[in-house]
């Protein structure tokens, strides 16, 4: 998967084959380098004509010391293959169907992600919601039931005993004789439950954190 950028658009100097480079941007868009564009990277592109009878989609990779564009991969085109534009085209960084993770197709994650997890809070009874994002935690102080969630899903919900922690109930679980680590209710002791819903059936795990 390639980065993406928020409305770039610019024209080349120059016509033929050649890469990109940067003349000025498409009036109600941003170069490259004024959208955080970061050296080395790759950008999915189109870039086409006035006509549009020239058109290119492809993977262009960044220099920022030439603020130029390099054709990189040509996934399409209006020739079949690496366009020589009779004039100097417009360029769009503009992301393509293999950016995107969609329904019933595959894709390679090359990046890392960092998440925020969801603050519950105090527990009360609750029905674990993935709405809420796949990383949640809260505080056990009083006896609470958990229930499983109503659509496939994984959840990783961390709970910390607070001075007043009592027992955890669990409804509309299918589980086996072994569900982990047992559960306290001993001050300041946490627990990760990894909470899965597939095909309509939901489980969980306990992991102790003491």
């Amino acid at each position: 998967m390639t980065r993406l950028l928020n409305a770039v658009q610019f024209a080349a100097t120059s016509s033929g084959t050649g890469d990109f480079v940067v003349s000025s941007a498409i009036q109600g868009f941003q170069t490259p380098s004024a959208d955080g564009a970061i050296n080395g990277e790759t950008y999915s592109y189109r870039a086409q004509n006035s006509s549009m009878s020239e058109w290119e989609i492809g993977i262009g990779t960044w220099n920022s010391g030439t603020s130029t564009l390099a054709r990189t991969t040509i996934l399409a085109s209006s020739t079949g293959s690496k366009v020589s534009f009779t004039a100097a085209p417009n360029v769009g960084l503009t992301p393509s169907k293999s950016d995107l993770l969609t329904p019933n197709a595959t894709a390679t994650i090359t990046k890392g992600y960092t998440v925020t997890p969801n603050n519950i809070g105090t527990f009360s009874s609750f029905t674990i919601d993935p709405a809420l994002g796949n990383y949640q935690y809260g505080t056990n102080n009083g006896a609470f039931t958990l229930t499983a969630p109503t659509s496939d899903c994984a959840v990783d919900l961390l709970v910390t005993n607070g001075a007043s922690a009592g027992s955890i109930t669990f409804s509309g679980f299918t589980v086996s004789a072994s569900v982990g680590d047992a559960l306290t209710t001993t001050n300041g002791h946490k627990f990760i439950i990894s909470i899965r819903r597939i095909n309509s059936v939901s489980t969980y795990i306990i992991k102790a954190l003491q």
